[in-house]
């Protein structure tokens, strides 16, 4: 048999049993402490994952971060890039009434948290070097914030706080890691809810073109619906206005043939010389010429007046030998201009009668061959 251990041997066996217990146990509650945290950390991520809109999102960053380290204070501030100023946007339990307060970055903790990035806490606010001056947050005891990303910038922090002194407030290393991961977490959904809400002004502005380019539309129709209108109008109001031209012509004429012709016609009968008949006979072919819209019409064939004078006379069926008394011209020049006229009008060397086809020139010859 051996030695029996002494009391002391065995005093000593059982302390160091009961430390290797000791530590196993609060290797277990650790493990256990860590199991919770991870939990609450996946359910709080799921709870605000699903949010979109920024301040029920704001709402529910600040009341995960303060379920996750046992307290109910707690608040969000954003960064204002305008003021360059920290704004509380949401504020839960003591910081309630703290909602639209600003701080200037590198103020207080939160601006400290902003400046430097990184998570921070205090045991005690109040006796804290870096406080906000005054008695705003005279009841706070301990404090926490962590900072939030968007797109790797620092936009904003979650601030939570106690205002029981107890230590088991205080935001110690474990608080520290889980918060750490909870930013992270938050940094993801405020990047989301921020694709979002640009997905969604982006859509309003899509709605609000598509509005305009219907209204637009609408006006369009309209226009092209007053431009058909006018149109019809226009084509009504042209065809008046030949249809007025037309009777202003006809007048015209028929003043002439019944007021002016009679007289001509009677004044050369009285002539006594030949010559004044000639004279008459060159007024009555000239005023045929002007109602004629056939004058017009050989303008465009390069005749000149005199030539345009012959061709009108030939297309009454006048022979040379009367043109040429009417205009007090010998027979031959008017021969040289009747072949004038033929190349002009291009039936040079053609077998057509100079007289049929002038006739056919325009519709408007009825007119003079009633003067005729």
């Amino acid at each position: 048999m051996g030695k029996k251990p002494t009391y002391k041997e065995i005093e000593s066996k059982i302390k160091k049993l009961e430390r290797e217990i000791s530590k196993h146990k609060k290797g277990m509650e650790l493990v256990q402490i860590n199991n919770f945290y991870l939990a609450a950390l996946h359910k709080t991520a799921l709870d605000f994952m699903g949010r979109l809109e920024l301040r029920d999102l704001l709402k529910a960053l600040v009341a995960g971060a303060a379920a996750l380290v046992g307290t109910s204070d707690g608040y969000v501030d954003l960064y204002d890039s305008k003021t360059q100023e920290l704004e509380v946007r949401v504020g839960l339990g003591y910081f309630a009434k703290d909602v639209g307060y600003r701080l200037k970055t590198g103020e207080g903790l939160a601006g400290r948290v902003w400046k430097t990035g990184k998570f921070m806490s205090v045991r005690d606010y109040n006796k804290w070097s870096g406080k906000v001056p005054g008695d705003r947050f005279k009841d706070l005891k301990a404090m926490a914030g962590i900072p939030i990303r968007l797109q790797g910038k620092i936009v904003g922090v979650i601030g939570l706080g106690n205002t029981n002194s107890a230590s088991d407030n205080e935001f110690g290393k474990q608080q520290k890691a889980i918060l750490e991961q909870y930013s992270k977490l938050a940094s993801i959904a405020l990047d989301n809810a921020n694709l979002y809400s640009k997905l969604q002004q982006e859509l309003n502005e899509r709605k609000r073109v598509e509005g305009v380019l219907k209204g637009r539309e609408s006006e369009l129709k309209i226009q092209t619906k007053n431009l058909e209108e006018a149109n019809i109008a226009l084509k009504v109001l042209l065809n008046k206005r030949d249809e007025d031209k037309q009777e202003f012509e006809r007048r015209i004429f028929l003043n002439i043939k019944h007021l002016i012709f009679p007289g001509l016609e009677r004044l050369q009968q009285a002539s006594v010389t030949e010559y004044q008949k000639v004279i008459f006979q060159i007024l009555k072919s000239n005023l045929m010429e002007i109602i004629s819209p056939f004058a017009h019409k050989m303008t465009f064939t390069n005749l000149t007046p005199t030539e345009i004078q012959i061709a009108n006379l030939i297309r009454f069926g006048k022979t040379s030998k009367e043109i040429a008394n009417s205009l007090n011209l010998c027979k031959e020049t008017i021969d040289c201009h009747r072949k004038h006229i033929r190349r002009k009008v291009g039936i040079t060397k053609k077998k057509i009668n100079m007289r049929t086809y002038l006739s056919t020139i325009d519709d408007g010859v009825k007119h003079s061959a009633i003067i005729a």
